[in-house]
């Protein structure tokens, strides 16, 4: 076994997330913006204003990233500040930093082309995350090239940020047939369109200079995902993926529309004590996922 095999007691992993803990979501189509660390330090308040003022105009998602200056501390007390903004009205992602992510009680982390490995990101979301935590986070992995995106895609990222020639509308129809999970493209331009993908993300200091500003901007992105068709509705983070030596080669489930649709019917037939049930379900494989995967590797020593 390598050095990321060491297993974690079964009993550590399910107190990271008790029974009944529900995953965190992304609404599609999204429409995201990211900001530094730096640029964040330097508005006083952390970004704060200006992730509530990009919520309002209809922003869903925000990508805290680190900046040129990477200071842990500055990159911790913006994702702070950010996550009190976007509580329980935008998902907040952490570039590159579960430890952090979790400390701040984002919703999931960002992972840059070539970064930690999807599996070691993840778990480290699960053992930083207090006993209380409610909700388990979203992996999501930036893209360069469609070849990268079938890569993270294996490798079990909960959603791709296409970025560069990626992002182009040729680029996302080829991404398009080779993955399952949901697309989104990395916008240069207030006004450019969603080139097929379920949603856009814009730089802070693009949308700031967008006409009509950062409102002005989210609301080209909103009119331009207008009729995007989506199959799933929302993105759930997957089971964890195994830790491998080599990164990002192990593959992940990925729920199918199908079984989204008997579970829709299930929930409607069901109600809120149904709801309840599957929640519940879910939990507990979950739970049986992360026993079998604290305790593979010791069998296989």
């Amino acid at each position: 076994a390598g050095p990321h095999a060491k297993a974690t007691p079964p009993a550590q992993a399910a107190a990271a997330f008790p029974r009944g803990a529900r995953r965190a979501k992304i609404e599609l189509p999204a429409v995201g913006l990211r900001i530094s660390a730096d640029d964040a330090a330097s508005r006083g308040d952390g970004g704060a204003a200006l992730a509530t003022e990009a919520i309002a105009a209809g922003c869903n998602v925000i990508i805290l990233e680190q900046g040129g200056s990477g200071d842990a501390g500055a990159l911790y007390e913006a994702a702070v500040a950010l996550a009190g903004a976007c509580r329980g009205r935008a998902a907040l992602l952490v570039a590159d930093r579960p430890d952090i992510a979790s400390a701040a009680g984002a919703d999931g982390v960002a992972l840059s082309e070539g970064g930690l490995p999807i599996a070691v990101a993840r778990r480290g979301l699960e053992l930083g995350a207090s006993a209380e935590a409610r909700t388990t986070p979203v992996v999501a992995c930036l893209a360069g090239s469609v070849d990268a995106a079938q890569r993270e895609a294996k490798a079990g990222a909960d959603l791709l940020l296409l970025v560069g020639d990626a992002a182009s509308r040729e680029s996302v129809e080829e991404a398009r047939a080779r993955v399952s999970v949901p697309l989104l493209v990395a916008s240069e331009s207030a006004g450019s369109d969603s080139a097929g993908a379920e949603g856009v993300v814009l730089s802070a200091v693009i949308a700031e200079g967008a006409e009509g500003g950062v409102r002005g901007a989210m609301a080209s992105i909103v009119a331009s995902l207008e009729g995007t068709e989506v199959e799933v509705a929302e993105v759930e983070n997957t089971v964890p993926a195994e830790i491998v030596e080599e990164p990002r080669a192990a593959a992940a489930d990925v729920a199918t529309p199908a079984e989204d649709v008997v579970l829709s019917t299930l929930n409607g037939v069901l109600g809120d004590e149904g709801d309840a049930l599957l929640a519940d379900e879910r939990a507990l494989l979950a739970e049986l996922s992360d026993f079998f995967y604290a305790t593979t590797p010791q069998l296989e020593e």
